[in-house]
């Protein structure tokens, strides 16, 4: 029996003029943009009463999102961001894809499910989509015919491919979930057992290019009389069929709060008497559980003992006691769509009576899912003609700065930033420019400052009445610091243990090579240079090249990372990549000689990869630097945590991801020819920063003399490198 299970509320949507009267409740009515909303079913093929392993708020808490036009991705939430209940778009159309759950490649109870649908989106008006994700695993069960235990005892089938493998050990009734990739495009099941007469008995077979969202049921017959399948008397059927659906999830999103007509994230700043109505619009996906009100202003102004104000559970008294100083809202909820809305105003009569200073008013809305959302209506009172605004955190760089403020009385002319750094007496000033932000009226970006320096800023103008102002209110921000990296004109070395060290002693390791794993076979593939360099004494010589004797062995690219060799799992590496770093550089500058080879390995690699780097062609070479945000460090076996843990070996692989969440900016090399000259050549990487509101928590950078050692493919190419440097 199918059943509808709504584990987290629908979308929010804009109030119709049904359920308001206020045409103010149209939050963002801009000709050419609307917003949408989005209903999110997961449908899953396990009952939720069934609870396995997982429960439904591990397994589907925190999707990603990507809605996209003709032009490229518009929005990206991935795990773990806010994704708001409501979403402003310019009016066109659009197409938006989720995914959600574990993506795992071999797994009893992680399944991993994916939607995608187009929509329109009409200016001025709220569009609901339903972006159903179905299950995009492949799965299988097994079933034995009750005679198959006369003649097998101890029984087993392992299915997997590349990827990874389960076992369903005896009669096991679970499923097995299987994500399926280029490089893994068929499951293999072996069953193993012991026959009545002591001997092992195992037989392996293929399934072929499995699809996705089926299930295959694994058969197993005994046949007495059947003396044509060789081994043993065993047959395996395939019963296949679309995965049925049991139950329906509902993913929410969190409440959204937002000013109508200016922006709630920036500060209102107004000579007194002028701030007029400020309203702010609350939507949610589900029924409101609480809203809370905030302010100690309102507080004494009200006089009832103080304390929070609960919008959704307050007595008639407070009520009106709020309505009588200027504070008054509207709750509308729509049962049909669990869909709720609050308009909350606060009129004239209260906010035009402050004087100077500054007002706070929190709001903190909770659904009935549990889903919060946080926000701040700041009221500052200025009686000057113009404000400087804060500083955010986001804004300020090592040699740079973007600088905002405000006019808050009309006739101002000549307005300028006046900068200094803290402790010096004579102001610099710079013509703003006008800004994009609907609140700050001037904006200033300003380069050529001193890294981890203080400085303070205010604004100028000439007054309505012709007189020269500057403002008081001076405010403050420190530069980043710019910090380099250790060793980066390569120049230590530990060359007297067998696999060669890029520093003085281990305890001083920040970059670190794949010399543990060749050096097994007595060959350094990373080693220090001195016939090419940029400066100094040395360089670092990357030199990608077969280890092993004859046959036996494997390729090694000329490698080196920041970061440290952990192990090794049997032949294959495990490195630990990244170190910890906090500082926003804008590129990575060095100096490089590159001499490819031609491609000569690659049989260790899935066949996707060797027709990426075929025998024969040219080799290229890489340098890649990425800023983290520490969101995906982990921890392997008893090794500590690392920003990045990467493994080469096959059935386990896990590689660093360029577009993953956890990246907050990147930017890369590709070498695929040689470079020009005897000697080395300048390069710059510039980094494409994804996110400026994080500060990161670690680095990496990596350089490789074949781009994909990473599946063992590559030749006898060589990379030089020397001085690294990152530009502020």
């Amino acid at each position: 029996m199918k059943t509808k299970f709504t584990y987290l509320a629908a979308a929010a949507m804009a109030l119709t003029a049904a359920t308001a009267c206020d045409d103010a409740w149209n939050y963002d009515d801009r000709g050419g943009e609307g917003t949408v909303s989005f209903t999110t079913t997961v449908r899953s093929d396990v009952k939720v009463a069934s609870r396995a392993v997982k429960s439904q708020q591990d397994l589907f808490d925190g999707p990603i999102l990507w809605i996209s036009n003709d032009k490229g991705v518009v929005r990206k939430y991935d795990a773990g961001d806010r994704i708001p209940a409501s979403i402003p778009l310019v009016a066109g159309r659009y197409s938006a894809e989720a995914w959600t759950g574990d993506s795992v490649a071999a797994s009893f109870d992680a399944r991993w499910f994916h939607g995608l649908t187009e929509f329109y989106v009409e200016g001025g008006k709220s569009t609901n989509v339903d972006l159903v994700c179905k299950i995009a695993n492949v799965v299988v069960s097994v079933q034995y015919d009750d005679n198959v235990a006369e003649v097998l005892s101890d029984y087993s089938m392992t299915v997997g491919h590349s990827g990874g493998t389960i076992t369903f050990e005896g009669n096991d009734t679970r499923k097995g979930y299987f994500m399926m990739n280029s490089r893994a495009k068929d499951l293999t099941y072996t069953i193993n057992g012991t026959l009545a007469d002591g001997s092992e008995y195992s037989r392996t077979e293929t399934l072929v290019a499995p699809k996705s969202a089926t299930e295959y049921v694994l058969h197993v017959k005994y046949n007495p009389n059947d003396q044509s399948v060789g081994g043993g008397y065993f047959t395996i059927e395939i019963d296949e069929s679309e995965v049925v659906v049991e139950d329906e999830i509902v993913i929410s999103m969190a409440p959204v709060i937002k000013g109508i007509g200016f922006n709630l994230a920036e500060p209102v700043v107004k000579e007194a008497g002028t701030v007029g109505r400020r309203s702010v619009y609350i939507s949610a996906s589900a029924d409101l559980k609480s809203v809370i009100l905030e302010s100690e202003y309102l507080n004494s102004l009200v006089g009832m003992g103080g304390g929070d104000f609960d919008l959704m559970g307050m007595t008639d008294d407070v009520r009106l006691a709020l309505a009588d100083n200027g504070v008054n809202f509207v709750y509308s909820y729509n049962e049909a769509d669990d869909i709720s809305n609050i308009k909350l105003n606060f009129e004239p009569e209260l906010t035009d009576a402050l004087t100077d200073g500054s007002y706070t008013f929190s709001l903190t809305a909770t659904d009935a899912n549990n889903k919060t959302t946080s926000a701040v209506l700041d009221i500052q009172i200025n009686d000057q003609p113009v404000h400087t605004v804060e500083v955010a955190l986001a804004d300020i760089w090592a040699k740079s700065v973007t600088l905002y403020g405000t006019q808050t009385q009309d006739g101002a002319t000549n307005v300028m930033f006046n900068y200094r750094a803290r402790g010096t007496q004579a102001w610099t000033q710079a013509a703003p420019t006008a800004s994009e932000s609907r609140t700050t009226t001037y904006k200033l970006e300003l380069d050529g400052l001193e890294p981890a320096t203080a400085y303070e800023y205010t604004l100028s103008c000439t007054d309505a009445d012709g007189n020269e102002f500057i403002s008081d209110d001076i405010k403050t921000f420190t530069t980043a610091a710019a910090p380099q990296l250790p060793n980066a004109g390569f120049e230590e070395w530990n060359t007297g243990s067998k696999a060669y060290l890029i520093c003085n002693s281990e305890n001083e390791m920040f970059w670190d090579s794949g010399n543990h794993g060749s050096a097994t076979m007595n060959k350094n593939v990373t080693v220090p240079a001195t016939d090419v360099k940029h400066s100094g004494e040395r360089s670092v010589k990357l030199q990608s090249q077969f280890v092993g004797v004859g046959t036996i062995g494997a390729f090694a690219a000329g490698n080196i990372f920041v970061g440290k060799f952990l192990g090794t799992d049997g032949t294959d590496g495990i490195l630990g990549w990244g170190r910890e770093f906090t500082a926003r550089p804008k590129a990575l500058k060095g100096y490089v000689k590159y001499v490819p080879a031609t491609i000569d390995n690659n049989k260790k690699a899935p066949d996707d990869i060797k027709a990426q780097y075929p025998i024969g062609d040219m080799d290229r070479g890489i340098v890649y630097i990425a800023l983290l945000d520490g969101s995906k460090a982990q921890s392997t076996n008893d090794y500590p945590q690392w920003p990045v843990v990467v493994k080469t070996k096959s059935s386990s692989r896990h590689l660093f991801d360029k577009d993953s969440s956890d990246v907050i900016a990147y930017g890369e090399l590709e070498l695929t020819e040689a470079t020009a000259g005897d000697g080395m050549i300048e390069f710059t990487i510039p980094l494409d920063y994804r996110r400026t509101d994080l500060i990161p928590s670690s680095i990496v950078v990596t350089a490789s003399a074949s781009k994909g050692g990473d599946y063992f493919c590559g030749g006898p190419s060589v990379m030089y490198l020397d001085d690294f440097e990152l530009v502020y």
